[in-house]
């Protein structure tokens, strides 16, 4: 399974799962501030544009974070 990892091309030494889901963790700490920060310390634009912020159509089912 080290071998499967799709950004290595040798073994690594964690199992690739747990590569992707600290990957997944990153990503969503950067798209999802609103559940890590607290919200009275994020200003009215951010607010804004945190309402605004999506996933581009062509990505929402593929493995963007890779």
């Amino acid at each position: 399974m080290c071998y499967a990892y799709g950004r290595a091309t040798k073994a690594v030494s964690i199992c690739p799962p747990a590569y992707y889901a600290d990957l997944v963790c990153t990503r969503a700490r950067a798209h999802k501030i609103e559940l890590f920060e607290d919200v009275r310390s994020i200003s009215s634009n951010e607010r804004q544009a945190i309402g605004q912020r999506s996933v581009h159509d062509s990505l929402k089912n593929s493995m963007y974070y890779i």
